[in-house]
């Protein structure tokens, strides 16, 4: 295994869902290949994906002891000889390739490449979301539960309060709930455009210092948000609420992420396990 810690498949890509939730206002909808994302994402991935990360020895499966060990050596890359990973060391480790992701997601937005983001540049994402969403095109977003249907998995996927709480959010990536967190500025349940471009000019405005945002402002907003998400997925694998991790609550969720990929209960999660379409799980909504 490589010595730099990867979280390829598990907190890395847990981070990247929640935090594209988070992000939504700013954010492009999740590419095909990024577990959560869309539906119709090819079904390889997800097994190009987890096998890299978790078939040590290459035999084209993944055992129960293989996917331990992996996580046991994430643990330690993480945890050093203190035995226990404190929230500090939990956000660092998964705010290493932010910087990238950031500037990735910068370019997409400089449409004019001028190197800023305007704010009708940070603003487009969300209005082309927005008018996804107004199916009957009133300009209000109804953000009631019964009215996502478009969220693809079924059931609305979690969110987590600051004392680590678990409830439910409306929508998904494909739905409205996105929107609703962060722009429903009057909690009505629903969402209207004035109200979103209000919420999402409030962000651009606190971040930017001048007419545009720079690539560091919009990195400030990228890495207050990550830091935010990281650390209410360690509020949540805290069980004891002691302020730190150990091996098995770091491990506890992935575990059952484990059992869900594993269809037969043989200990063994295959390749076609991993690629088929029927059951096969739409993502980490475990934090």
């Amino acid at each position: 295994m490589k010595k730099s810690f990867r979280f390829a498949l598990l907190g890395g890509a847990v981070l990247a869902i929640c935090a594209g939730a988070a992000l939504a206002q700013i954010e492009d909808p999740p590419p095909p290949d990024m577990p959560g994302g869309p539906s119709e994402r090819p079904a390889g991935r997800l097994a190009d994906r987890f096998l890299a990360e978790f078939d040590l020895n290459r035999d084209g499966k993944v055992t129960h002891d293989e996917f331990n060990r992996t996580l046991a050596a994430h643990f330690q890359q993480i945890a050093g000889k203190a035995g226990y990973v404190t929230e500090d060391q939990f956000v660092a480790a998964h705010l290493k390739d932010v910087r990238a992701r950031s500037d990735a997601m910068f370019r997409r937005l400089d449409w004019n490449g001028d190197g800023r983001v305007s704010l009708d540049e940070f603003l487009a994402p969300a209005r082309a979301r927005f008018e996804l969403a107004d199916r009957d095109g009133s300009g209000t977003v109804d953000c009631a539960l019964k009215q996502q249907a478009s969220w693809s998995g079924g059931a609305a996927p979690e969110r987590v309060d600051q004392n680590g709480f678990s409830h439910r959010r409306l929508g998904g990536f494909r739905g409205r709930g996105n929107l609703c967190s962060r722009n429903d500025l009057n909690e009505d349940g629903k969402l209207t455009r004035g109200e979103l471009d209000k919420a999402v000019a409030a962000t651009y405005t606190t971040a930017g210092r001048g007419a545009s945002l720079t690539p560091d402002e919009f990195y400030g907003i990228m890495a207050a948000r990550y830091r935010d998400v990281a650390g209410r997925m360690f509020a949540r694998a805290d069980a004891d609420r002691d302020g730190k991790l150990t091996l098995a609550e770091f491990a506890a969720r992935e575990e059952k992420y484990f059992a869900r990929l594993d269809r037969n209960g043989d200990g063994v999660i295959t390749a076609d396990e991993l690629s088929s379409r029927r059951g096969a799980p739409r993502g980490r909504r475990t934090y």
